[in-house]
C-alpha cells in the first residue's frame, strides 16, 4: 500500500544518435571559413554613371597636356585679331591717334600760355598799384614841409595871424593834391540830403531852409570818380512841428 502513494518515476526517452552529435559538430567547418559563392556576370556591380569610361587600350593619354594648352577665355582678345582688321580701318585708327595727340599738345600749350599771362597780369597790377601809391605819397611831402614851416614860424614869432595864414595855405595845397589824384569833395551847405553820399548826424527845426537841406557839414566826404570813399557827416534842417491848438477858455 505504501508503494502505491509514491509518484511514478518519469523516464525521458533518448534520441537515437545523440551521443555522436558533439563529435560531428566539432568536425564541421565554421560559417566564416566557408568559401564565397561565385558571382555571375549578371550580378557584377555596374560602374557609376558619373565616372567617365576608361580609355580604350592603346589610345594616347592627354592628361599631361591639360595644363600646357589651356582653353582661352571667351572674351580674351585674339592674338592675331589686329592682323585681321582691314587696312582702311587700321589707317583710320592711326589718324585718330595722331589727331588726339595733336589736340593734347595744343591744350598743353594753351594752358601754359594762360598761366604765363595770368602771372604777367598779376605782376603788372602789383607794379601799377605800387606806382600809384608812390605818386600819391610824393605829393604829400610838400604838404608835410609846409606844416613844419608854419610850426617853426609860429614858435619863433608867436604871431597867430601868420600861423593861421600858413595853415590855410597848407589846406589849399592838400586839396590841389587830392584833385590831381581824381579825388573830389562830397557835401556842401545848401545841398539836399542824399543818403548815398551823406550821413545825417542831427536835425534842427528851422524855417530858414526847406526840410532835408544841409545846414552844416561836420565832416567832409570824399569820392574817387564815382566811387564813394567817405560819406559826409551833416546837420539837416527839419520843418518845425505845428503849434498845438489853443486851449479854449473855460
Amino acid at each position: 500500500m505504501a508503494n502505491e502513494n509514491l509518484d511514478p518515476e518519469i523516464v525521458i526517452p533518448k534520441t537515437p544518435g545523440a551521443e555522436k552529435r558533439p563529435a560531428e559538430s566539432a568536425a564541421a567547418p565554421l560559417p566564416s571559413q566557408a568559401p564565397p559563392p561565385p558571382v555571375s556576370p549578371a550580378q557584377s556591380p555596374s560602374p557609376s554613371p558619373s565616372a567617365p569610361p576608361p580609355p580604350p587600350k592603346g589610345a594616347p593619354s592627354h592628361a599631361h597636356h591639360s595644363h600646357s594648352h589651356p582653353h582661352p577665355h571667351p572674351h580674351a582678345p585674339h592674338p592675331h585679331k589686329a592682323d585681321t582688321l582691314p587696312a582702311e580701318e587700321i589707317e583710320g585708327r592711326r589718324k585718330q591717334a595722331a589727331e588726339r595727340d595733336e589736340l593734347h599738345d595744343g591744350y598743353l600749350r594753351k594752358a601754359a600760355e594762360f598761366e604765363n599771362y595770368r602771372k604777367r597780369v598779376t605782376k603788372e597790377m602789383a607794379a601799377l598799384r605800387s606806382s600809384a601809391a608812390a605818386d600819391a605819397l610824393k605829393g604829400l611831402f610838400p604838404v608835410l614841409d609846409n606844416f613844419r614851416r608854419a610850426l617853426a614860424s609860429a614858435e619863433s614869432t608867436r604871431d597867430f595871424d601868420r600861423l593861421f595864414e600858413g595853415v590855410r595855405m597848407i589846406e589849399s595845397s592838400f586839396l590841389i593834391l587830392l584833385r590831381q589824384q581824381g579825388v573830389s569833395e562830397v557835401g556842401a551847405i545848401g545841398e539836399t540830403f542824399d543818403a548815398a553820399f551823406h550821413e545825417a548826424v542831427c536835425q534842427e527845426e528851422t524855417d530858414r531852409a526847406p526840410d532835408g537841406t544841409i545846414l552844416d557839414v561836420l565832416e567832409r566826404g570824399w569820392r574817387l570818380g564815382e566811387r564813394l570813399l567817405k560819406p559826409a557827416r551833416v546837420r539837416l534842417a527839419k520843418k518845425p512841428a505845428a503849434p498845438p491848438p489853443p486851449v479854449p477858455a473855460p
